[in-house]
């Protein structure tokens, strides 16, 4: 007798399983090491990542987890692609419903909102939370991206 044959295809089931596990450990620990990599190699080919203003450290310090996360998604999108599948298969198919949206801008609102308390006490105008000046945001928006 052979190895039992799992219903949803022709792969036994032990080797889905440890295709699974695989996996697993690969976005557990290749994606942390992965920022490592492109944010060393970030400093090292450009001098303002340890030298430039601190508005510019910090972008190009974010930039790595950027990059990094976007090309996950395009790996994830690559890895469906040769499995025959897709994002809609996934249920995600669009951008998000109204709904969606409403409520994620609602929490970002309480949660904008709640921290307007402490721009006082640090001498920051309120206004700054509204209309950021500077880099600060380009740095919120690659940020908010990319956590979201």
């Amino acid at each position: 007798m052979g190895a039992q044959v799992s219903p949803l295809g022709a792969v036994p089931e032990s080797h889905r399983r440890f295709r699974c596990w695989l996996e697993a450990v690969i976005l557990a620990l290749g994606v942390p090491a992965a920022i490592w990599c492109v944010s060393n190699l970030i400093k090292l080919s450009i001098p303002a990542a340890l030298h430039g203003s601190p508005e510019q450290r910090y972008m190009l310090w974010i930039a790595g987890g950027a990059i990094v996360e976007w090309l996950f998604v395009i790996g994830v999108a690559w890895a469906l692609r040769v499995r025959g599948l897709s994002f809609k298969d996934y249920g995600i198919w669009r951008v998000g419903t109204w709904p969606a949206w409403a409520v994620a801008l609602l929490f970002a609102g309480l949660s904008i909102s709640s921290n307007l308390r402490f721009f006082p006490r640090m001498h920051i105008p309120i206004s700054y939370a509204f209309f950021p000046p500077g880099f600060h945001l380009a740095a919120a928006l690659i940020m908010g991206v990319t956590a979201g």
